[in-house]
């Protein structure tokens, strides 16, 4: 009698669970791309469209990064970042292999906002200057009824971060600083930075790569920059000014974050860390690195070779002070590494549980059954109580509006393509969750 009981219980779970899913599916329609904006609410003017897409059309012609807006009323039933990652992955915007696209995007009706950051931008735009363009710029303009103006305004100033890497190849060539007894200091542009030309546009791409195929991109951000000379500065001192200018005028975490400056005059390399990483990392490491096995390779005219070994031994550097992460660090790295199919499957299967059990009790067995899952995956007593507690809070408080919010559907609405005639089509560029989102 109970077998037969468990049996059906199970069979109504997985129906319910299959009920939910189409409900969730019923998603709002990606629109073919051929304009850089794309208005499906009507809220642009015809000349505001076009001045848009002039404005776009521009930057690309400049950088070859290629950014596009779309406006949509709503994208309910899904969070404005799970609709964001699907059109970028239908568009595919930015060319393929440098990865250079950024998706603006609006939900008028929703009151909501995102960047999307390709991966190739994700070092220009890190997810906390994404988040102040957007609070500092759009959404004022938006409040006020200004969509053309929030619009441009975002635009121009990601234009700005984005192409500030020429601007800094040409300060560093040829602008004297104020003060005649320091050097110019560049902007923080990626997350490799070659002003001397060392470094083919491929080898660039490659060490970029190789960062953060380490996670050297994000948790404690590590950089290179090469520059022609740090003179009339000793090469620490010029370092040390460098990371400190990052901070106060590219919002970088210093704390958490460091970088290996090459003097190409000199060939002579400087690791300078934040106090976070000179905490964690051996004493003596940053010294023995650079003399051992950087500075031998650029004497020899391997700056290749210098930085891609400096990578590598860095990176078991960081590794090593991730293992001593406190208990709060590695929670807060592990919630920011689960993935949104993921979060989606605790979405349908805790909403079947709840409606079934009731809110309280669906919270409790859905916190119980992920938390019992991450620590069989884990083996961690950690993952498992931020995984359980998360689930439980999700499905209990997140999730109450989520019945209201699938049965408004999503929303139609006409619109237009930004003006001039031309088609656009995405370069196929990849995109990786970074960004950020805001609301008015």
């Amino acid at each position: 009698m109970f077998s037969r009981f468990a049996s059906g219980l199970v069979y109504l779970i997985l129906w319910l669970s299959l009920c939910l899913a189409t409900a969730v599916w019923a998603e709002v329609a990606v629109p073919t791309l051929t304009a850089r904006v794309t208005d499906l609410t009507g809220t642009l003017s015809a000349s505001q469209r076009s001045a848009l897409e002039g404005e776009l059309q521009a930057i690309e012609a400049r950088s070859s990064n290629q950014i596009a807006v779309l406006m949509v009323p709503s994208t309910k039933p899904e969070a404005i970042e799970q609709y964001s990652i699907r059109v970028v992955d239908a568009w595919k915007l930015g060319q393929k292999g440098k990865d250079n696209g950024l998706l603006l995007l609006v939900a008028k009706d929703d009151h909501k906002v995102r960047i999307e950051v390709g991966y190739g931008l994700e070092g220009v735009i890190p997810d906390a200057i994404a988040r102040q363009v957007i609070d500092g710029l759009i959404t004022p303009r938006f409040k006020q009824g200004d969509f053309a103006g929030g619009l441009t305004a975002g635009i121009q100033q990601l234009a700005f971060l984005i192409e500030g890497r020429a601007v800094a190849k040409k300060t560093a060539a040829g602008t004297a600083p104020e003060d005649a007894n320091v050097s110019t200091l560049p902007s923080l542009g990626a997350e490799v930075m070659d002003l001397t030309e060392a470094l083919t546009e491929d080898q660039v791409y490659e060490l970029r790569t190789s960062l953060r195929e380490r996670g050297m991109d994000r948790g404690k951000p590590f950089y290179v920059l090469i520059v022609p000379s740090t003179a009339p500065e000793t090469i620490d001192q010029y370092a040390a000014r460098v990371l400190k200018h990052w901070g106060t005028h590219d919002n970088l975490d210093i704390v958490r974050s460091g970088v290996m400056v090459i003097a190409k005059d000199t060939n002579t390399a400087y690791v300078e860390l934040g106090l976070d990483l000179q905490a964690k990392w051996a004493r003596g490491a940053s010294e023995t690195l650079v003399s051992t096995i950087v500075e031998p390779k650029l004497v020899a005219g391997d700056y290749y070779g210098a930085v891609q070994d400096g990578i590598l031994e860095i990176g078991k550097q960081i590794e090593a002070a991730n293992a001593n992460k406190t208990f709060s660090e590695r929670l807060i790295e592990w919630a920011g590494e689960v993935p949104t199919i993921l979060v989606i499957a605790v979405v349908v299967v805790g909403t079947a549980l709840r409606w079934f059990l009731g809110p309280l009790f669906g919270a409790l067995t859905t916190g119980g059954l992920v938390g019992a899952g991450a620590w069989f995956v884990s083996g961690t007593i950690e993952m498992a109580l931020l995984a359980g507690g998360l689930s439980f809070v999700f499905v209990l408080v997140g999730l109450l509006n989520w019945i209201a919010l699938g049965l408004s559907g999503s929303s139609g609405g006409s619109g237009s393509s930004g003006g001039g005639g031309s088609s656009f089509s995405g370069g196929g560029g990849s995109f990786g969750g970074g960004g950020a989102s805001g609301s008015w």
